[in-house]
């Protein structure tokens, strides 16, 4: 028999409760994380900015004359950036050249970025669902646990995806409200059960049918 939703809220908070260390332990780790991750990029963001352009605290009041109207600042950021024509005019072409090497320039950084975030959002994950469904209320247990079950609950979390959205590219968005919700069960079986991957989402899948 399902369980009523006043129930199922009073148990929710009665857990949140009682594992209130855990849960900011995990807020705390990974949030810090998340602010260095964050901050090492905008870091390499200036740096990049530097060695392209100069100071930046020069290219600040640049800006700040160009919004107070002054023409010269407009010029003067134009000659820095490399934009400017022979005549004074902006070079379209060169324009171009530098948003695209900007671009490029950024690629290696961001695409670290993503795949630092994607990292730390999946442990971030793996840590609050063992918490979760294994009750766990030890701290170094749970994240010594986490480490632990990571790789088979990233498996889970990716296959999950594709077959969510595999079906997007042939008949549309249907089956990601129809399939996502049935797969999301897909952990705690793993960790209850302790199945394979692919039948952990199989009967996810079965169970909410």
């Amino acid at each position: 028999m399902p369980t009523r939703l006043g129930e199922l809220l009073s148990q929710t908070w009665n857990f949140c409760t009682a594992h209130t260390r855990l849960l900011l332990a995990g807020a705390a780790v990974f949030g810090l994380i998340g602010f260095g991750l964050q901050f090492a990029f905008a870091q390499s963001t200036l740096n990049q900015v530097e060695n392209h352009f100069g100071d930046v605290d020069e290219l600040e009041e640049l800006s700040r004359r160009m919004e107070a109207g002054d023409e010269t600042a407009v010029d003067e950021m134009m000659e820095r950036l490399g934009v400017m024509g022979e005549e004074g005019e902006l070079d379209e072409q060169a324009m171009s050249s530098f948003m695209q090497s900007m671009v490029v320039g950024m690629l290696p950084g961001l695409g670290l970025l993503f795949v630092f975030t994607f990292i730390l959002g999946s442990f971030a994950g793996a840590y609050y669902t063992v918490v979760a469904v294994e009750h766990i209320s030890d701290i170094r247990l749970a994240f010594r646990r986490c480490f632990q079950v990571f790789f088979p609950l990233l498996g889970i979390w990716i296959w999950t995806l594709i077959r969510t959205f595999v079906w997007i590219p042939i008949i549309g968005f249907i089956p990601l409200v129809i399939i996502g919700p049935r797969l999301l069960a897909s952990p705690v079986i793993y960790l209850k059960e302790k199945r394979g991957i692919m039948e952990s989402v199989s009967q996810s899948y079965a169970r909410t049918r």
